[in-house]
């Protein structure tokens, strides 16, 4: 028989985890995201930085969570970033390349010039 009430709506699967959350602070000298998701292992989260771009994906419960991902303020001083695990987060602190306050964390990336000293120290290696 047609009609009738609609079926429910499917439970969300109890099972799947849920995407982990960040919060950003900063001096004029270092930006520093916190990941909120406790005990991660270090093989569970890739950070990869470059001049001006962040990726961080974290594998919870098997599923991978591209946390963040995109083009940041302004420049880094990629040799100087570091990736901290705690208990209860993991800290990303990023050496911003000029002290200053950024308004937020994406934006228009570094500047030309910026971008130029890259290229021309990545073909020094």
């Amino acid at each position: 028989a047609r009609g009738g009430p609609p079926p429910p709506p499917a439970a969300p699967s109890a099972g799947r985890p849920t995407a982990p959350k960040y919060q950003y602070y900063q001096s004029d000298a270092v930006m520093t995201i916190s990941i909120l998701e406790p005990n991660v292992l270090p093989e569970n989260i890739r950070v990869d930085i470059g001049l001006d771009e962040l990726t961080v994906i974290l594998t919870k419960q098997g599923h991978d969570f591209t946390v963040i991902c995109g083009t940041l303020f302004d420049a880094v001083v990629v040799d100087r970033c570091k990736v901290v695990h705690k208990d209860e987060k993991v800290l990303i602190k990023l050496k911003k390349k000029e002290k200053r306050e950024w308004h937020e964390l994406f934006g228009a990336g570094a500047s030309k010039e910026d971008k130029e000293e890259e290229e021309e120290r990545k073909r020094k290696r």
